[in-house]
């Protein structure tokens, strides 16, 4: 979802009448809000009993994003830019996931490894697929694929922030630490 709006969101909105500078400045705030969430979102998702609510919360500005980018992408493109600034927290989640998946400095490297490796991979693809798509299609099946990542992205971040009974520690929440 990332690359895609850094590659894609300013032509989206230059498309739909947003002056070229301007739309920049919309993919500057969007970028720009994705810092302070990541910072907010991996101490969140540790804080929380499950990591769930975190996972559909950020799906939901993702999701609420792309539908205001549909129905007032230009009235609404500040209000699209925020929500998929905020969106962007589903990179630094996925990677504290690891972390809470894990149970040892071994098994977060190799979890690592493959949700990284695969991740950036598809990814990758992401952008290259969207041009592909845009150049057949106009938006529309650019948007069919976003909305389709967006529900992978869910059910992936669903499953995996799941709770995971680890031996020798009881299934309940732990216990706060208490600040002196």
């Amino acid at each position: 979802m990332a690359f895609v709006t850094v590659g894609w969101a300013a032509q989206f909105a230059w498309d739909s009448g947003v002056p070229a500078a301007t739309a920049g400045w919309l993919l500057a705030l969007s970028l720009a809000l994705a810092v302070p969430v990541s910072l907010v979102v991996p101490r969140l998702a540790t804080r929380l009993a499950s990591p769930r609510p975190v996972v559909v919360a950020l799906a939901l500005c993702y999701l609420a994003g792309y539908l205001v980018m549909l129905t007032a992408p230009v009235a609404g493109a500040c209000v699209w830019a925020v929500l998929l600034g905020v969106g962007g927290g589903t990179y630094p989640l996925a990677l504290t996931l690891i972390g809470l998946r894990s149970d040892t400095p071994a098994q977060t490297a190799s979890l690592s490894a493959f949700v990284q490796g695969a991740g950036y991979l598809l990814a990758a693809t992401g952008p290259l697929l969207v041009g592909r798509l845009y150049a057949g299609t106009g938006w529309t099946g650019p948007f069919v694929v976003l909305f389709a990542a967006l529900a992978l992205q869910l059910g992936c971040g669903w499953h995996a922030a799941r709770p995971v009974p680890r031996p020798g520690l009881s299934a309940a929440a732990p216990e706060p630490v208490a600040h002196v």
